[in-house]
């Protein structure tokens, strides 16, 4: 996995315990920021609070299928010989 590629096996336990509460803080963080599309969506529609219609879900879908493009400038960035390592370390089994 590239999230652990240059980690030193005595700290891999911490950079996991790191890691996975990471992901389940952003994991929570996108339902609220899904929550907030949903209510955004349901504003432009003039709708009633809590009355969502299929355009208000298909306007959030939109609206949240365009986070996933942004991590394609941080990969865009990544060095040519990034997980080098692991990929070493895969060959060698």
């Amino acid at each position: 996995m590239l999230a652990f590629a240059d980690v030193l096996q005595p700290q891999m336990t911490t950079a996991n315990m790191l890691y996975s509460t990471v992901r389940e803080i952003f994991a929570d963080a996108g339902i609220a920021i899904g929550v907030v599309a949903l209510r955004f969506s349901d504003m432009i529609d003039k709708g009633g609070a809590g009355q969502y219609t299929l355009p208000d879900f298909r306007l959030t879908f939109l609206m949240l299928s365009a986070f996933p493009f942004l991590h394609l400038y941080d990969y865009s960035r990544l060095a040519p010989d990034t997980g080098d390592a692991g990929r070493a370390k895969r060959q060698a089994r």
